[in-house]
């Protein structure tokens, strides 16, 4: 039997949440902005209390050896599934969600691996995308920690966070949707197996 996918929500805030909120310091890197013709479009659709911001984990080159020696020429975000690189269909998924502002890819990759995509894409879509590249490995919550001023910066409604080597169907406005009508701190995909 196929495992299903289902929406958790999480109770009650955490400290780490509220810290993501702070404003007080930017990371030293600065972001690869690329789309500043995508932007306005999307960015007006969405009054400030109801814009979506989608953050996408893509890590970095320290580990992937199950890949290679295909790693070694290739960002693992940027290999080829299904005819598209990896990271693409987190981002076609994240087009869907209503009021989505920006998407934001953090990792530790250098940024000229990823401009031509990111330009691409931004361009293709229709959608404002930036690398943000973390100085040094942090895990998931130390790169949401570093880059909290850039994710915070439109005072979004709601972030959605995704891992890049996670692939799914990404229902991701129906999480959203679920979110809002359940409240709570966060919702999270799971499947049950």
């Amino acid at each position: 039997q196929t495992p299903r996918s289902k929406v958790q929500t999480l109770y009650p805030p955490t400290p780490l949440a509220s810290n993501l909120t702070s404003r007080h310091t930017r990371a030293a890197a600065a972001p690869l902005r690329l789309s500043s013709a995508a932007e306005a479009p999307r960015a007006a659709m969405a009054g400030p209390e109801q814009r979506v911001v989608a953050v996408i984990m893509v890590g970095g080159p320290t580990k992937g050896t199950r890949f290679r020696p295909l790693s070694l020429n290739v960002p693992k975000p940027l290999f080829p599934l299904a005819g598209q690189p990896m990271v693409h269909h987190h981002i076609s998924a994240c087009r869907r969600i209503p009021n989505l502002a920006q998407i934001y890819l953090i990792g530790f990759y250098e940024e000229r691996e990823f401009a031509l995509y990111v330009s691409s894409i931004s361009n293709e879509l229709r959608i404002p995308v930036r690398y943000l590249r973390e100085d040094k490995p942090r895990g998931s919550a130390g790169g949401l920690y570093s880059f909290r001023d850039y994710i915070m910066e439109d005072s979004p409604a709601h972030i959605v966070l995704l891992n890049c080597d996670v692939c799914s169907s990404f229902p991701l406005p129906d999480m959203l949707e679920a979110h809002k009508k359940y409240g709570g701190m966060g919702t999270l995909l799971v499947n049950k197996v």
